[in-house]
């Protein structure tokens, strides 16, 4: 539970991504989804939440129109974008349709609220 302990662990997951050179783009996708998105939620976990959000952004460059589903079936990039503030619903609505866990949309909610009160 330690964030130097995350942060670490992140930063060993990136640099094993961006050491792959251009003709391995293509192999082990999976895995490499995984890893990245792995370190972008220790990057949070650790507290660097700026360098997260750079990591999710490479991420949906590298892995064009291809998200990672949670057990729950929440999806990664919907759910980081909105702990990261990189999605912002203004209208609950939008909140409502956000593919996310149950507890997050009750956090935003109650965020939401708080802002317009």
């Amino acid at each position: 539970g330690s964030a130097g302990q995350y942060l670490a662990s992140a930063k060993l997951l990136e640099k094993c991504e961006t050491g792959l050179s251009q003709n391995s783009a293509s192999l082990a996708v999976d895995e490499r989804m995984r890893a990245y998105a792995l370190s972008t939620q220790n990057y949070i976990k650790g507290g660097e939440l700026e360098t997260a959000s750079r990591n999710l952004e490479r991420f949906q460059k590298a892995f064009p129109d291809k998200d990672l589903y949670f057990i729950s079936g929440a999806s990664f990039i919907e759910t980081m974008e909105s702990i990261l503030s990189q999605k912002q619903p203004d209208a609950f609505a939008k909140l409502a349709s956000l593919n996310v866990n149950r507890q997050l949309k009750s956090e935003m909610r109650r965020m939401h609220y708080w802002k317009r009160h």
